[in-house]
C-alpha cells in the first residue's frame, strides 16, 4: 500500500506467479493525476481506500505487509540518503501483520526503534520465498508478545515520557 519498493515488488510478483492462490495488493502512483491506483494479482484494479478507516481495514486484512524505508533501494530519491522508519511500520504492527521489509541495517534509528524485532529485513528472493511459505502454511507464528512490546514502546504517551526523561538529563 502506498510507495512500493522495487525489490520487494519484484519478489512479490514472482512469488504470486509461483503461487497463484496468493493475492498480492499493491498501489501504482500516476504522476499526472497524482493518485494511487490499487491492484490485486487476482482481481485486477480494486477500490482505492478513501479514508483512514478504509486504509486500516485493508491493512488489518493482510497476512503479510511489505515495508521499506525511503532511503533504501532509491525508492524515494528526494530522501537524499536520509533513512528512517516510516509510519507504516507502526501501522502494520498495530494490525498484527507479518512484516517483510527492506531497511538500512546500519542506521541507528532502526535499532533504537526496535524495527528489527518485528520486521524481517529481506536480502534475497530465497529468503522472501521461505518466509512467505512458512507464514502462508502457518508454520511461522507472529510473536504477539514482541509486537505488544513494540507497540507499547511507540505509544505517544511513552514517547512523551522518554522525551521528558531526556530533557531532565540536559
Amino acid at each position: 500500500m502506498g510507495r512500493n519498493n522495487p525489490v520487494l515488488q519484484d519478489f512479490a510478483i514472482h512469488y504470486c506467479t509461483e503461487h497463484p492462490n496468493v493475492e498480492y495488493i499493491y498501489a501504482e502512483y500516476d504522476p499526472q493525476t497524482k493518485h494511487l491506483t490499487y491492484y490485486s494479482t487476482k482481481r485486477g484494479i480494486i477500490e482505492t481506500p478513501e479514508t483512514r478507516e478504509e486504509y486500516m481495514t485493508m491493512l488489518r486484512r493482510a497476512k503479510i505487509c511489505l515495508l521499506s524505508s525511503p532511503g533504501i533501494d532509491n525508492t524515494r530519491p528526494m530522501a537524499e540518503g536520509i533513512d528512517y522508519p516510516t509510519p507504516r511500520f507502526y501501522e502494520t504492527a498495530i494490525n498484527y501483520c507479518h512484516m517483510l521489509g527492506r531497511y538500512s541495517e546500519d542506521h541507528e534509528e532502526f535499532h533504537l526503534q526496535g524495527i528489527d524485532s518485528v520486521c524481517h529485513n529481506i536480502k534475497s528472493y530465497d529468503q522472501f520465498k521461505d518466509l512467505c511459505d512458512e507464514i502462508m502454511i502457518g508454520n511461522k507464528a507472529l510473536n504477539k508478545k514482541t509486537y505488544d512490546e513494540f507497540i507499547s514502546k511507540h505509544l505517544t504517551s511513552n514517547w512523551i515520557k522518554e522525551l521528558q526523561k531526556q530533557l531532565l538529563q540536559i
